[in-house]
Formats: structure tokens, sequence, C-alpha cells
């Protein structure tokens, strides 16, 4: 295991008020996620507020660290994982935020359990139409930001105009036509065919 950076973890300390951890056991344990995937982070941190993540992406910029944000960690591809600073946003970023009925919109911290979202929603006959088998445990945050090509800004979920009791529903957001198209002319070039759909 990578030694300790003492003085990347002195800095933390003396400017956040969040929880910092970089012992072994718990750099151990976020090296993975539900991948195969390994890699010792230079250490861990909680942040209490906006002020702590402020401070803590100053630092390792400033230091050349990278910052991995982190959820529940149960992706299987590996991306809540680092040898930079990991963020963890699940124990002090959950809550829903606001919510609009009428536009149905609602906003999320990052480290709002998905199941969390959709039982709020469900109240109001909507649905964030996501389903992963571990949705008791992914956060927003995590979803959002494996979907490429960049970090969902927001999703709107609508409520379904289909009769079946499944609770489909459909998402907008404000990358997702750009990423269509991408999507489109790579499969163009790849298919020799156009867009079927």
């Amino acid at each position: 295991m990578p030694a300790r950076d003492l003085a990347f973890e002195s800095l933390l300390k003396n400017a956040i008020e969040g929880e910092i951890q970089f012992d072994d056991f718990t750099r151990g344990r976020y090296a993975t996620d539900a991948s195969i995937y390994q890699i010792i982070p230079k250490g861990v941190i909680f942040p209490k507020h906006e002020a702590d993540l402020a401070a803590a992406l100053k630092i390792s910029a400033d230091h050349g660290v990278p910052v991995i944000a982190r959820g529940g960690g149960t992706s299987q591809n590996g991306q809540p994982i680092g040898s930079g600073l990991i963020v963890d946003m699940s124990r002090n970023f959950g809550g829903i935020l606001d919510f609009d009925r009428s536009s149905r919109t609602v906003r999320v911290r990052p480290g709002t359990v998905l199941d969390t979202l959709n039982t709020f929603l469900g109240k109001q006959g909507l649905f964030f139409p996501v389903e992963p088998s571990n949705a008791s445990r992914c956060t927003i945050g995590e979803c959002a930001a494996i979907t490429p090509p960049a970090p969902v800004p927001y999703v709107t979920a609508k409520r379904s105009t289909m009769s079946s009791p499944s609770r489909r529903c459909s998402t907008t957001a404000s990358n997702l036509p750009s990423a269509l198209n991408r999507f489109r002319t790579t499969y163009r070039r790849v298919r020799g065919s156009s867009w079927i759909g």
C-alpha cells in the first residue's frame, strides 16, 4: 500500500470540518467498488457542507491530486475508485432540495439514494426511470456521473402516458439530445446504415 501523504492530510484537516480518513483500513475499503478493479486512494473525506468541498478541491488542485466523487460505490466499472482523494458524498450530501410538481422536476443532492428518491416521487405518481438492482444503495450522483458523455445536470421524470402498471417513464436532460446525436453518428459509421427508431 502506498505510504500516507501526511502533509496533504494535514492541509485537509486544517481546512475542512468533515471527517478525514487516511488510515490503511479506510483506504483499502475505498480502493474497490462492485467491479474487479482495485486502486488505493490517497485518502477519503466526508465533507459536511459545500465549503468543505470547495476547500478540498482547491487543496487537491494545488497539489495535483485527482478528486474522485463517490456515492454508494456500487459501480461495476471502477468509476468511483482512483489513486486520488475520494470524496464520499453519501454520508452528508443526501436529500431532496426542491420539487416542482407542475414541471415534474426534482433537484436532489448527489448522495441521495435512488430508492429514497423514487419513494418520494412515487407519492406524486412519478418515477425516476433508472431501475438498477442496487437501487437501495446507489446514489443519484453516481447514476448521473456514469451516464456518458458527461454528468447529467438535471433530469425530469415524466408520468407515463401508458396504461401499463409497470410505471414506465421517460427522461429528458440538457445534454441528452447531443449525446443521442453522437451515438447515432457513431452507429452510422460503424454499421453503415441509418438510425432506426
